[in-house]
């Protein structure tokens, strides 16, 4: 499958793409700095220069790809991320629209809200604090989730705790329902692995479920 890859030169996006290249699909990743991908992937790569927030850049990147990864993240907990994300989502959206692309995976946040899915009390206390100490990281991830659910593409928004670092194992959970606490958490290749199971998995579509050790 012919793959576009935000956020790839992150530390999540780094096993996406690794696990995507195991897996032998082609991929398209979009970097501020394509020097941070170099060496990788050898001809399944291909690394296009460019930023989330300009319109045109996002949908070249989308261009020619059959299924779209986003592990994009806020670089800090300031204000002006929000308005990043809002305009990045919507870029995100509009460049999969325009190119015929409907499967999107969205790494997301397990303080995002989903509607109509009630947390948990201990889940809910786990959120609260998290909104406590980076709330606006929360606010750019929960309104990158609101446009890109709103929209009619084939999208799953993995929601995880805590992540950590570590080699995959394969041992995690993924549902709408999982319990979460303060001690919950998923390794970086663990989730990275869910994310590109969700190319080709249908029992999550449009849908935002939990992914947790």
């Amino acid at each position: 499958m012919r793959v576009t890859i935000f956020g790839a030169s992150g530390a999540i996006g780094w096993h996406a793409l690794d696990a995507s290249l195991e897996a032998h699909h082609t991929i398209t990743a979009l970097a501020r700095d394509p020097a941070a991908l170099s060496g990788i992937g050898g001809a399944h790569l291909r690394v296009i220069k460019g930023d989330i927030a300009k319109a045109e850049d996002v949908a070249a990147a989308i261009a020619g790809s059959e299924a779209v990864i986003s592990t994009v993240g806020p670089t800090s907990n300031t204000p002006d991320q929000v308005a990043l994300f809002d305009a990045w989502a919507q870029h995100l959206v509009a460049g999969m629209q325009s190119h015929g692309v409907r499967r999107l995976v969205l790494l997301s946040g397990a303080a995002v809200e989903v509607p109509g899915r009630p947390k948990t009390l201990a889940d809910g206390i786990a959120s609260t604090v998290v909104r406590l100490l980076a709330r606006h990281v929360v606010a750019a991830k929960q309104r990158e989730f609101e446009i890109v659910s709103a929209s009619d593409l084939d999208w799953i928004a993995a929601r995880p705790p805590r992540v950590v670092a570590g080699p995959r194992t394969g041992r995690y959970r993924a549902g709408m329902d999982v319990r979460l606490g303060p001690r919950s958490r998923v390794r970086q290749a663990d989730l990275a692995d869910f994310l590109v199971a969700q190319l080709s998995d249908d029992r999550w579509l449009r849908q935002a479920p939990f992914v947790t050790s």
